[in-house]
C-alpha cells in the first residue's frame, strides 16, 4: 500500500496570502496570476505520495498569458451584445446574447482541454512529467453530448455524463509508463446523488458530511493507475463523523478569528483529505521514464483552475 500526506502549514499559507494580497492590491491585479502559481507551487509541493513530493513548474508569466487569451476571446464574444445594448437594439442583442451563450457552451470543452493539457504538462512526481494525451475534437463530442442529455432529462443524466467524462480525462493521463483509469458506473452514483439528497433533505442537512464521503469513496475506489497490465486501485478512508467534527470546529474558528485562521483551514483540510488517499497495490516507481513532453500554452487555465491540487470538476476529492 502507498499512501498520500499533505505536509503544508498554515503559518506558511498566511504568509503567502498575505504577500500575494498586498502585491496583487499594489499591482491593481496584474499580480494574481503569480500569485497563483507562488499558492499552486506550494499546495502541490507538499503534496507527497509514497514520501516523494509532487512538483508544480507553471509560471506567473505562463497564467497571465492564459488568462489574457481567456479574456480577450469572451470580450470579442461579447462585444457585440454591449453594443446592441448600448444603442438599445434589446431584440438583436438578445439574439447575440444567444450567440455568446452557445460559443460559450463550445468554449467551455476547449477551455478544459487546455487546462488539462497545461497543467499536466507542468506536474511532475520523482522528476518524471505527466502528460495529458486527450484530443480536443474528441472531448468537446463528449461534452457537448452529455450536455444536451443531462438538459433533456433535467439532470438525471447528470451522473452517467460525469463518469463518461472522468473515464476519458483519466484514461489519457501518463507518467511514465503508469497510466491512470476510471470504471465508475453512473446508475450506481445516480444512487449515491439520489439517497445523498433524500437523507440530506430529511436531517436538514446533518448528512452532507456521509453524503461527501460517500459520492468522494466512490470516484476514489473506482479510479486506478496501471503499470505493464496490473491495474492498483485507490482508496478513501475518510469518514463521515470526522468530516462533520472537522467542519463544525473549523467554521466556529474561523467566526471567532474573523477569517484569519483560514490558512491553516485549508491546511488542515487538505491533510485530513490526503492523509485518507492510499494506493491499494503497488507500482515500481523506479522504473518510470519520461516521455516526450510538449511545451503548451496555458490557455484555459485562468477558466478552470487546479484549484487545492484537485479540481472539483474533473479531480471530485
Amino acid at each position: 500500500m502507498k499512501k498520500a500526506t499533505f505536509t503544508g502549514r498554515g503559518g506558511d499559507l498566511f504568509g503567502i496570502f498575505l504577500v500575494n494580497f498586498l502585491l496583487t492590491v499594489i499591482t491593481l491585479g496584474i499580480y494574481a496570476p503569480w500569485a497563483r502559481a507562488r499558492y499552486l507551487r506550494y499546495m502541490v509541493g507538499h503534496i507527497e505520495f509514497d514520501g516523494e513530493p509532487f512538483e508544480f513548474h507553471g509560471k506567473g508569466g505562463e497564467l497571465f498569458w492564459g488568462i489574457l487569451k481567456v479574456l480577450v476571446v469572451l470580450f470579442v464574444l461579447l462585444l457585440p451584445y454591449t453594443v446592441t445594448i448600448a444603442a438599445g437594439e434589446v431584440e438583436l442583442a438578445l439574439v447575440f446574447y444567444g450567440v455568446f451563450f452557445l460559443a460559450l457552451l463550445i468554449l467551455i470543452p476547449v477551455f478544459l482541454h487546455g487546462a488539462l493539457r497545461y497543467t499536466f504538462s507542468r506536474l511532475s512526481w520523482r522528476g518524471i512529467r505527466m502528460t495529458y494525451t486527450g484530443q480536443r475534437g474528441e472531448l468537446l463530442l463528449l461534452y457537448l453530448k452529455g450536455l444536451f442529455l443531462t438538459l433533456i432529462t433535467l439532470g438525471i443524466y447528470g451522473p452517467w455524463f460525469s463518469c463518461e467524462l472522468l473515464r476519458y480525462v483519466y484514461g489519457h493521463i501518463r507518467i511514465g509508463n503508469v497510466s491512470f483509469g476510471f470504471e465508475g458506473k453512473g446508475a450506481e452514483l445516480f444512487i449515491h446523488y439520489l439517497l445523498g439528497f433524500l437523507f440530506s433533505l430529511l436531517t436538514l442537512g446533518l448528512y452532507s458530511p456521509w453524503f461527501y464521503v460517500r459520492v468522494a469513496r466512490f470516484f476514489v475506489s473506482h479510479t486506478y493507475v496501471e503499470q505493464e497490465g496490473k491495474r492498483s486501485f485507490f482508496a478513501f478512508g475518510l469518514k463521515g463523523d470526522e468530516v462533520l467534527g472537522f467542519w463544525i470546529i473549523r467554521i466556529l474558528l474561523a467566526i471567532v478569528t474573523l477569517g484569519i485562521a483560514t490558512p491553516w483551514i485549508i491546511a488542515d483540510w487538505m491533510k485530513r483529505r490526503l492523509d485518507a488517499l492510499s494506493l491499494e497495490g503497488d507500482i515500481d516507481s523506479q522504473s518510470l521514464i519520461q516521455h516526450p513532453v510538449e511545451d503548451v500554452g496555458a490557455m484555459g487555465f485562468g477558466f478552470f483552475d487546479l484549484g487545492d491540487g484537485l479540481w472539483g470538476s474533473v479531480f471530485p476529492l
